[in-house]
């Protein structure tokens, strides 16, 4: 990979890594797409270019590993953005006594 593919790389996980601690779903699209060029790239350098010959199990090894890390990520990339998307319904809780309800006079904020 080039010196940017790599710079790019780099920026990238330092988004993933400031999105998984800030809860950001955002940051983590970068890292997702950068990845996938690199699968991308790496299976065209391994089976396609004579050049990478010596270092196929490298690039074998990297790319299942790649792989292997893009699911967990994409999930949690879903799971944040379902988080962040769900309405919010404020209620208010009720009591029962005898037969009617009441107000304990305070709001409870539950997911929906």
């Amino acid at each position: 990979m080039s010196l940017i593919g790599t710079v790019t790389m780099v920026i990238s996980s330092l988004m993933l890594m400031i999105g998984v601690s800030k809860d950001k779903h955002s940051f983590f699209v970068p890292w997702l797409i950068c990845s996938w060029l690199n699968v991308i790239y790496d299976i065209l350098a391994t089976y396609f270019m004579a050049y990478f010959e010596e270092r196929s199990e490298l690039y074998v090894l990297t790319t299942v590993f790649v792989i292997a890390l893009w699911y967990p990520v994409y999930y949690q990339y879903k799971s944040l953005r379902m988080f962040k998307h769900r309405p919010v319904v404020i209620a208010s809780s009720l009591e029962k006594v005898g037969n009617s309800m009441h107000s304990k006079n305070r709001s409870v904020i539950e997911p929906v």
